[in-house]
């Protein structure tokens, strides 16, 4: 699972004269090895500036990025329970049941796609998970009422799932997790 022809033979990612064709969108025509993600390409880049064409070290960001995603994972779930669940009443309850039962499937799915981990290649679903969870943890920070920060959550929540599309075409779930979350938690706000 060491991406050899995509790495070393392709050489795309390697070189950092094709970082303008990256940032500028050009790759989302191009017929790469790799597909034609500039997120995905990009954070592969940056990997090979720091660990040039070796396996190790796509590997140690691979198996880093996923103890992030479980880290926020985490970090949501509690955000949720803490801030969604106040007062635990019959209503309340139900909101942490499927906060719970999300958890539990997505643990559940993850032997599944065990691939995003070893695979180098597949880098992608790494990605747009760690965006994904990022857009959503901003999304339970935004309060109206307090305008500054609300623009800030907004703005990273808005950063977030750009970011998710980028990585990956299923990025665009993310818009769908927020109007669920905002159906679910928020509805009431102005």
């Amino acid at each position: 699972y060491d991406a050899h022809k995509e790495i070393i033979d392709e050489g795309f990612i390697t070189s950092f004269s094709n970082l303008p064709s990256v940032l500028s969108l050009k790759v989302l025509g191009m017929n790469l090895m790799l597909g034609d993600r500039p997120g995905q390409l990009l954070y592969l880049m940056l990997i090979a500036a720091v660990s040039g064409k070796e396996p190790f070290g796509y590997h140690l960001c691979s198996n880093l990025l996923h103890a992030t995603n479980v880290a926020l994972l985490f970090l949501l779930l509690k955000r949720l329970i803490t801030t969604e669940t106040a007062g635990l009443t019959k209503r309340d309850n139900r909101k942490v049941l499927m906060a719970t039962a999300a958890v539990t499937l997505i643990f559940a799915l993850h032997p599944l796609s065990a691939e995003s981990v070893a695979e180098v290649s597949y880098s992608s679903s790494l990605l747009v998970t760690f965006f994904t969870l990022l857009a959503l943890l901003a999304a339970t920070f935004f309060h109206p009422e307090k305008k500054q920060a609300a623009l800030l959550a907004g703005s990273l929540g808005t950063l977030y799932a750009f970011a998710a599309v980028t990585a990956k075409e299923s990025g665009i779930a993310v818009a769908l997790l927020l109007c669920l979350y905002w159906y679910l938690y928020r509805r009431q706000e102005s």
